[in-house]
């Protein structure tokens, strides 16, 4: 994978496994900027499950039939008929920020018939920088950078997402801002830009990244 300090521009080639699945500080040898470099969005994400713990037994139950004519079963196959509606709504409306987090399920959705592509797909964020001032007696950050079209087709321009974090990479604070235009063509290069007043004292990083309204 290509990663761009976002101080001076200049780009290395690295190994998307020696980032982690949550990333890692790297170090430009240029200019000796630091930062937290993520892995690539189509990476595909571990989640650690934890083991069950024991469970003490029990006596065993014995089961009575029902008679044919009552409800139980009925009721039950309601139930069962419910939840795998409602599972299958959960995943047909989210299921851009399913494919984002688990990128080898676009082939599902695919399979059924259904478009499920990662918000700003296609897109790639450049030359991230932020400054902080102080204007007025107030401390003003503000944020500049570029999203570019890799693809061959227009593209959609979802909103964006800031995030400040400290030197331990805790959150600290976000916001969400948009470009004006609402399309990006094939090849293009917009310019963004956004500032927010008094922030934390302890931001250290920052962190853009695509998002809903």
């Amino acid at each position: 994978m290509i990663i761009t300090c976002p101080a001076c521009s200049i780009r290395y080639v690295g190994d998307p496994e020696a980032l982690g699945a949550s990333g890692r500080m790297v170090r430009c040898a240029k200019c000796g900027h630091s930062w937290l470099q993520l892995p690539p969005a189509d990476m595909p994400k571990q989640v650690d499950v934890p083991a069950p713990e024991p469970q003490p037994r029990r006596p065993a139950l014995v089961a009575r039939p029902r008679s044919k004519g009552g409800l139980g079963g009925r009721s039950a196959l309601a139930l069962a008929g419910a939840a795998i509606g409602a599972a299958l709504l959960v995943g047909f409306f989210a299921r851009e920020s399913i494919v984002a987090a688990w990128p080898e399920t676009r082939q599902l959705y695919e399979m059924v018939g259904v478009r499920a592509t990662a918000i700003g797909d296609g897109l790639e964020l450049v030359n991230v920088t932020f400054v902080l001032r102080d204007v007025d007696g107030e401390a003003l950050m503000t944020v500049e950078g570029e999203i570019a079209n890799k693809t061959a087709e227009p593209q959609p321009l979802p909103a964006l997402k800031a995030t400040l974090r400290n030197d331990q990479n805790h959150w600290l604070s976000d916001w969400v801002f948009s470009l004006d235009e609402t399309t990006i063509q094939p090849g293009e290069s917009l310019r963004f830009e956004t500032a927010t007043k008094n922030p934390p004292k302890d931001a250290k990083r920052l962190l853009i990244t695509f998002t809903e309204q």
